[in-house]
């Protein structure tokens, strides 16, 4: 009888341990299953967000190639500001599909995370504002030049062309600067899960 109760006894503990190794390895499971959708979600939105500065970047290049404005040279004022009409038309569907892309992202980044990683990344199109209204500025100041002063044209105490156009140096160009910024709050937020 006593055999009989050791036996049970012994049994009853065996299960109760494979029931607690079975739990701890599901709960392990678990954690590398979170971890894995977390870096995977991690890299693909931080791949989105370089994207995003460097479409924002190929706008702000000061350079225009030849190419860029089309066939033949524009004769005149009329022409000259229609050609660059076409070039920042162009040079914006880098944006367009960028923001496309990162909106993909964003809403995988807001099931894992909630809405604060997808917050601090929205705070991008801050600068594609800025841009876009820079841009407007400028074109509206080649169609009639010379009807605002300087300060009347400030964009959040920017002037258009510092907006518009890169100087690729965060110490000369208020533009990136405020960009970087987010650009490295946004990088050490997503970090953590790339680790």
């Amino acid at each position: 009888m006593w055999l009989e109760t050791l036996k049970d006894s012994i049994l009853t503990i065996s299960v109760a341990f494979g029931a607690f190794v079975a739990f701890r390895g599901l709960q392990t499971w678990r954690k590398q299953l979170k971890g894995n959708a977390e870096y995977e979600q991690a890299r693909r939105l931080l791949r989105s967000v370089y994207a995003y500065r460097n479409a924002i970047e190929v706008v702000r290049n000061p350079f225009t190639p030849s190419s860029e404005y089309g066939p033949g040279r524009p004769q005149n004022p009329e022409e000259n500001r229609n050609a660059i009409v076409k070039v920042y038309e162009n040079r914006w569907k880098s944006i367009t599909g960028a923001s496309t892309e990162l909106e993909v992202e964003l809403i995988g980044a807001e099931v894992l995370w909630g809405s604060e990683v997808a917050n601090l990344v929205k705070q991008l199109y801050h600068f594609r504002g800025l841009l876009y209204a820079a841009i407007n500025a400028h074109l509206r100041d080649l169609k009639r030049p010379n009807k605002n002063s300087q300060e009347e044209l400030k964009i959040e105490g920017m002037l258009p062309a510092e907006i518009l156009y890169s100087l690729y140096d965060p110490e000369k160009d208020p533009f990136l600067r405020k960009m970087n910024a987010l650009f490295n709050q946004i990088e050490d937020k997503l970090k953590q899960y790339l680790k």
